[in-house]
């Protein structure tokens, strides 16, 4: 096995003595993991089923703030790190900066949500989970997170290391439930474990209770195909705080094992070997580009920025060409796509109404809430999804063409050029040139391990290493890039549906509580399924495009940061200065260590 923690010592000196800043830092961040890697375990469930409690009884400490009443506005994150001395809170703002807080501010801030907070920390030296590098989300109700914090479900549940889903034994499985737990599916890995807990459950209950059981069947179906651990945490009162349980123990047991697991430990070894890898071509680019510099005579340079500037235009081409007009045109068709889907759903709706005898009223009613409304919903937001999936891979085809045909030649006019060895290397960043800019191992790594951005679990750590712009920066490819963001917000639109089809629902439900003649039951339903079914199309409109224009923004940006990186890696100096063998030198070390990072 390669040894980690030599190499990346290794190349975090190149990073130095080559005296690029930004590299520096990435190296340090990459160390820092390899030295010391996370653990991401994040706690789900409606609220007030007792997730703070439980997660304080955990760790050994009363840190969360709990009560009676929903106690979790905010999403918190609870780091245990053993290089620290003392408890610190912090809050992380929408901006990316973070904030020292005192234990009340955090307790406030837990409990009232401030829109401009991203999440809360705090940092204990100790735990009683003895699992170094952990990280616990405590999360609000998943109606909150639905309404409020659904980036948290796109962005940060893919990337996390396990799940707690807290039930509570009186409430049991709820239609929300089913209806979050279809989208805990898809949004998590497959291999991640996942735990249930049915917290405030009688003495003596056990596994074959009636109540139990049916809680275990419903979220094991939704979930998956296999088992998954069962714990029934028993009731105790809120005021108890800290409390001790066989099941509690062994839910801390199984996560500890899972976690340390040989099979995780290999899969953090191969993703770890991968990221020296994408660190050593970074440095490769870098020190080519330096030696480069030193190399080119004037005439040279003159043509060097020439093509720079060339390629820069096809850059802009690609956003104000392509990328807007093709924004523009999904935005145009999407109200007529919209409204054909709330016209589908009214048609089979009604015509299953008008079916029905009319001593079916009551049954029909409660019916058409809680069945025919949420399947067809779900059955037209995946006909929507399949519309501005195929519309949207459309669009990144074209820039992907388009990009890919602009950088083919501008390799090809600078390898025509140049004669030396090192001119001919292409300065590293589009050597993979077919769709794939630049390797997008070190993105995903700070996606996963804490140092991308958004509402995924890095954005704290990028802040506190500035690292945001470096972890933007590198990993960036037009058709893997775009194409990801565009699953992310299929994802997306499946809970905008759900969500605006629950608000639209809530002006049906009232009409369970009328009496109605048997003679007009039936018009009077129709007539509010029509208007709920209208305002589920407004809302789910206003949604979808305040969706879209993120994503557009989005498109943009990564399409700007991959030109400013080619910018970068190709940038002639004015003035270039450095000691040509030293560079040499260094570029001969580097071959070492890559050399034996890929043995």
């Amino acid at each position: 096995m390669v040894d980690l923690k030599k190499n990346i010592d290794r190349l975090c000196g190149i990073a130095k003595q080559l005296g690029n800043q930004d590299l520096y830092r990435v190296s340090l961040f990459l160390r820092q993991r390899i030295n010391q890697p996370d653990s991401y375990v994040v706690f789900l469930g409606e609220s007030c089923s007792g997730k703070s409690t439980i997660i304080n009884s955990l760790i050994g400490k009363g840190i969360l703030p709990v009560s009676s009443v929903p106690s979790t506005g905010t999403i918190t994150e609870v780091f245990v790190d053993e290089n620290t001395e003392h408890e610190t809170f912090a809050v992380i703002n929408q901006n990316a900066t973070m904030e020292l807080l005192d234990y009340q501010a955090f307790c406030e801030l837990a409990l009232r949500p401030d829109p401009n907070v991203q999440r809360l920390r705090a940092v204990l030296p100790s735990s009683e989970l003895e699992i170094a590098g952990v990280r616990i989300f405590d999360t609000p109700g998943y109606g909150s997170l639905i309404e409020e914090h659904d980036e948290v479900l796109v962005d940060f549940l893919p990337n996390c290391d396990s799940v707690v889903y807290m039930v509570g034994y009186k409430t049991g499985i709820q239609e929300i439930d089913h209806e979050f737990l279809r989208k805990l599916k898809e949004l998590t890995r497959p291999s991640i474990p996942i735990y249930l807990a049915v917290n405030r459950c009688p003495a003596g209950v056990t596994a074959s209770d009636h109540r139990v059981a049916e809680i275990y069947r419903a979220v094991t179906s939704l979930l998956t195909d296999q088992d998954i651990p069962l714990f029934m945490i028993p009731s105790v009162p809120v005021q108890q705080g800290l409390f001790r349980t066989p099941a509690l123990d062994c839910l801390r047991a199984r996560i500890g094992k899972d976690l340390n697991s040989h099979e995780r430990r290999h899969d953090l070894y191969l993703a770890f070997l991968s990221y020296l890898n994408d660190l050593a071509g970074l440095l490769r680019t870098e020190l080519e580009r330096q030696i480069r510099n030193l190399e080119m005579d004037a005439q040279d340079a003159d043509f060097m920025r020439r093509e720079m500037e060339e390629l820069s235009a096809k850059f802009r081409h690609a956003i104000d060409g392509i990328v807007r007009p093709g924004f523009d045109r999904i935005r145009a068709n999407l109200t007529k796509r919209v409204s054909l889907s709330r016209d589908n759903m009214e048609r089979e709706i009604c015509e299953e109404i008008d079916r029905q005898s009319a001593a079916s009223k009551d049954e029909m009613i409660a019916y058409t809430n809680t069945h025919l409304l949420p399947y067809y919903a779900r059955k037209e937001a995946e006909e929507i999804q399949y519309y501005l999936s195929v519309e949207l891979d459309a669009i990144d085809q074209e820039v992907d063409n388009y990009l890919n045909t602009a950088v083919i030649k501008f390799e090809r006019d600078i390898q025509l050029r140049f004669s030396s060895a090192t001119l001919k290397a292409g300065a590293g960043v589009a050597k993979d040139v077919a769709g794939k800019f630049l390797n997008t191992g070190l993105l995903k790594y700070f996606a996963k391990f804490g140092g991308r951005g958004g509402a995924g679990a890095g954005m704290a750590n990028a802040a506190s290493h500035a690292l945001k712009q470096v972890g933007d920066r590198f990993g960036h490819t037009f058709s893997l890039q775009t194409h990801n963001t565009v699953k992310h917000v299929m994802k997306k639109i499946g809970l905008t549906s759900t969500k605006a089809l629950s608000a639209a629902v809530s002006g049906i439900l009232e009409i369970a509580t009328i009496a109605f003649e048997y003679g007009t039951w039936k018009p009077t339903l129709i007539s509010k399924v029509k208007k709920g079914l209208t305002a589920w199309q407004d809302q789910a409109i206003d949604l979808i495009q305040e969706d879209l224009d993120k994503l557009e923004v989005e498109n943009i940006d990564n399409i700007s940061l991959v030109a400013k990186t080619y910018m970068d890696e190709f940038a002639v100096d004015e003035q270039p200065s450095g000691d040509i063998v030293a560079l040499r030198t260094l570029l001969v070390t580097l071959e070492e260590v890559e050399k034996e990072i890929a043995a």
